[in-house]
């Protein structure tokens, strides 16, 4: 009876690591005592699989923004240590973004109803939107989307982690992404 109805488009998030960019437990010795160290940086590239064509748009927000010591909204910061320090930040590069295996450039903007400039390659800054688009004046459609997400940790020096790491610490960064369909 009622066999011509379909289902509702639908978008999946496919996500190496559950997310996650496993650095090991920080050795004391790698925080050094008036400057910082960069961390490698970490590769991973995310898929969203949508079930019909659509444009795909997201949004970073930094959910340690209070542990960076800066206002460089490229920074999301990586926690607490010693109390009160702070362990330092990391930087968050998008590249390689295919729209159903073809390749695409990347945009960031501020409002969400207009693209903003297209690259290859951008930095990715708190509470921005980002999306896939094939001109200046077009979101690019399809049903299959990768970005290749970089991450690059720099951890603070002795005097901004107030003090050493005596027993190591954790990296605790952690930033949400909001996505946002055209189905």
């Amino acid at each position: 009876m009622f066999s011509d109805i379909e289902a509702a488009p639908s978008c999946e998030l496919i996500i190496p690591n559950s997310g996650e960019y496993a650095y090991a437990q920080l050795p004391a010795r790698q925080v050094q005592l008036q400057r910082t160290t960069t961390l490698p940086a970490m590769t991973q590239t995310w898929s969203v699989n949508c079930s019909a064509p659509t444009t795909v748009l997201f949004q970073v927000t930094d959910l340690q923004h209070d542990t960076t010591s800066g206002q460089d909204p490229s920074q999301f910061g990586l926690g607490y240590v010693n109390g009160v320090g702070k362990i330092g930040y990391f930087r968050l590069e998008l590249s390689r973004a295919t729209v159903d295996s073809q390749t695409t450039r990347l945009y960031q903007t501020q409002d969400q109803q207009r693209l903003g400039v297209l690259t290859n390659q951008l930095t990715v800054a708190n509470d921005q939107f980002y999306g896939w688009a094939t001109d200046e004046n077009h979101a690019a459609t399809g049903s299959l989307f990768t970005v290749d997400m970089t991450v690059t940790p720099t951890l603070n020096s002795l005097q901004e982690t107030q003090g050493p790491l005596v027993s190591g610490a954790e990296l605790a960064g952690n930033v949400s992404l909001h996505f946002q369909f055209g189905i």
